[in-house]
């Protein structure tokens, strides 16, 4: 097993935590940072059970219309749950924490239901078990199938195929 996927379970279970935490604080209180970056800002927020991230910047150029003003779009213009919204210059968008929940659980998920049962394979392998129910076959005569399930004798791991008369 290799180090890169468990720090990628841990990070997914650090995330989890993290999300599970502004997802209880997002229900009583709001939050936006802006972060200015050299194109604009960048805006990182929660309200209302949803995680809210933009990027907006200012047009560089004047208009001549009758508008004089271009309304700006600001972390406040997404809606409840999922939603993306996004003009020439800016964009937003709101995603539900359950949805970031489910999305990080899947790592230590995967992680629980494929590597442990390959380390019980390698461990019963090891150590001479029957390779269906775990029983130890030390007591039985040799070529005799599990008393306890009936599987028939394993005697190594790969099997030679029966040469041909």
């Amino acid at each position: 097993m290799s180090r890169m996927l468990i720090a990628l379970v841990v990070l997914s279970g650090a995330m989890v935590v993290l999300c599970l935490a502004f997802w209880a604080r997002s229900n009583s209180k709001s939050f936006e940072n802006r972060i200015p970056t050299p194109s604009g800002q960048l805006g990182i927020g929660y309200d209302n059970g949803d995680f809210r991230i933009g990027a907006f910047q200012e047009p560089q150029t004047t208009y001549i219309s009758w508008r004089s003003r271009r309304s700006t779009l600001d972390l406040t213009d997404v809606g409840p749950g999922m939603d993306l919204k996004m003009d020439a210059y800016s964009w937003a968008m709101s995603i539900p924490f359950s949805l970031l929940i489910f999305t990080f659980c899947i790592p230590p998920a995967w992680f629980l239901l494929v590597f442990q049962d390959r380390r019980e394979y390698q461990r019963r392998l090891t150590l001479g078990l029957c390779m269906n129910c775990g029983y130890d076959p030390r007591g039985t005569p040799a070529g005799r199938p599990c008393p306890e399930c009936g599987s028939p004798p394993r005697t190594s791991r790969f099997t030679p195929a029966p040469v041909p008369a």
